[in-house]
């Protein structure tokens, strides 16, 4: 059958600038606003009016597969509550994802299936190797449709479609691979679940900051130079602000290795990022030299396996000249993404855009840059009022102070976050003095007393951010953490929300 996405061949798509949503997202938002009215309405036994009902968002960190499992273990605290009319999920407009959170999402989404039974699936997958279910020919097919269309490959396009073909496998699907983020459409039109926002950072070399890209079924676009376009034209060629062919969009599995594609990390945010709690600025001043062979060693322990296969695999294809990935051998670092998604740049040729001059956007993990996808959710036309966050960042507290000086920087709202009390299994965040500043309500993932005698999940190795491969009861322990701590903090989400509707009546 074919996909929803060629519908649009014929179509001719156009750059759209400005701060506005598109109407397919408004619309989208009232469904959902309507089925969040009814289900308080049940909780609270009381009759609400449209401009009372809190828009609610879910926010998921990065971590990798523990970041996945995270998001899972919280959804299935957040849709088996004690008390049968609170389903918090019920309760969300949003749902905003990076990196390891987005195999969490784009699964759930596109299965169709409720979080519960989706649980179950995801944890079946994760057991097995990223190569267990490895199809040559579906991979094969998708890298020459991508040949066929001048569009450029890297490692990134093997790594996306084993994620697809493992988190995929056993849905209804004959061929994961060949999945793309337009066809989300028609598993999100009803509103059954929040609205699916993924993410992702341009690394362009010439920009001196890295510019936030969201993806939802509608559109993709930047948060800062505000330029959108349909989903469906996602890597096709533009120039000027209109596309020049008729290319079909990437596939979901390229775009699920690009959204978590933390091994494409620049030198320089690598030291940074990895090791900043190891090496002083003096010693990586000292260490400049030997910036690459360090990275490239990290990365070779980290990944080899993974290199190793994609490397293979592309010399059976042929396609090896299109990387610089020879067998094994790691490639040389100069200050550069190791071997990152690229896509058709939409604002070429467009007149005081940034990057009108550069054909090719380079796009990369947004946990790079900040690793809680908040960004998105702080845009002020969004008028987001509680945004539930769920992290499994290894330092949250970094996370947030990126966040509000992100906030700061492009006047955006956001609370002062009290340290102290991140390190609780909830922690509920305000400020009182603006109302156009959300609600924060922090779910970090930590111990808990009440959970298997004060299980602490960062004792683990299997928690790793880089391993990708669970046991059965590994997944059970981690997303059993996280139900837990949602369920437990179900009175305190739900007070919050009670106050938030208190509020806005006495606005009126």
């Amino acid at each position: 059958m074919a996909s929803f996405s060629e519908s649009y061949t014929q179509q001719q798509a156009q750059v759209r600038i400005g701060t506005q949503l598109c109407d397919q997202e408004k619309d989208f938002i009232q469904k959902r606003l309507a089925g969040a009215k009814n289900a308080l309405e049940k909780i609270l036994g009381t009759q609400l009016t449209d401009s009372q009902v809190p828009k609610i968002a879910l926010c998921a960190s990065g971590g990798g597969a523990r970041a996945a499992l995270t998001t899972l273990g919280a959804l299935k605290g957040a849709t088996s509550s004690t008390n049968e009319n609170l389903n918090i999920l019920d309760l969300c407009s949003y749902f905003a994802t990076l990196s390891g959170s987005t195999w969490a999402l784009s699964g759930l989404v596109y299965s169709g299936m409720n979080a519960q039974d989706y649980i179950e699936h995801f944890a079946a997958q994760i057991t097995k190797g990223l190569l267990d279910d490895f199809n040559l020919e579906d991979l094969t097919l998708e890298l020459k449709k991508k040949e066929a269309n001048n569009q450029p490959i890297s490692f990134v396009d093997v790594y996306g479609i084993l994620l697809a073909q493992r988190l995929f496998n056993h849905l209804d699907t004959d061929c994961p691979s060949a999945i793309n983020l337009a066809d989300y459409i028609q598993r999100v039109d009803a509103a059954k679940i929040p609205f699916p926002i993924q993410t992702s950072i341009i690394g362009n070399q010439s920009l001196d900051h890295y510019e936030w890209v969201e993806y939802t079924p509608y559109e993709i676009g930047t948060l800062l130079s505000q330029s959108f376009i349909p989903t469906w034209a996602f890597n096709r060629t533009f120039n000027n602000g209109s596309s020049t062919n008729a290319a079909p969009p990437l596939s979901l599995g390229f775009c699920i290795g690009m959204w978590s594609s933390a091994m494409c990390i620049d030198p320089k945010d690598f030291f940074e990022v990895v090791v900043k709690d190891k090496w002083t600025k003096e010693m990586l001043q000292n260490m400049s030299q030997d910036i690459g062979s360090t990275l490239s060693s990290y990365l070779e322990k980290e990944f080899g396996t993974l290199v190793s296969s994609a490397a293979n695999i592309f010399e059976k294809l042929h396609l090896d000249h299109l990387l610089h990935l020879k067998n094994t051998d790691m490639p040389s670092f100069s200050g550069h993404h190791f071997s990152p998604a690229q896509a058709y740049n939409w604002t070429y040729g467009m007149k005081d855009m940034p990057l009108s001059a550069e054909q090719f956007l380079t796009l990369v993990d947004a946990g790079i840059d900040i690793n809680i996808p908040l960004p998105p959710l702080l845009r002020p036309e969004r008028e987001i009022d509680i945004i539930i966050v769920l992290d499994a960042s290894d330092n949250p507290s970094l996370e947030l102070e990126h966040t509000k000086t992100f906030a700061e920087k492009h006047g955006l709202y956001f609370p002062t976050i009290t340290m102290s009390d991140i390190n609780k299994p909830c922690a509920i965040f305000k400020d009182p003095s603006h109302q156009e500043s959300p609600i924060v309500i922090f779910m970090p993932l930590i111990q808990n007393p009440g959970y298997q005698n004060n299980w602490n999940p960062w004792s683990e190795t299997f928690t790793s951010t880089f391993n990708a491969q669970y046991t059965v009861d590994q997944t059970h322990q981690l997303t059993g953490l996280m139900q837990y701590n949602m369920q437990q903090s179900m009175p305190m989400i739900l007070d919050t929300i009670k106050q938030c509707i208190e509020n806005k009546k006495n606005i009126m």
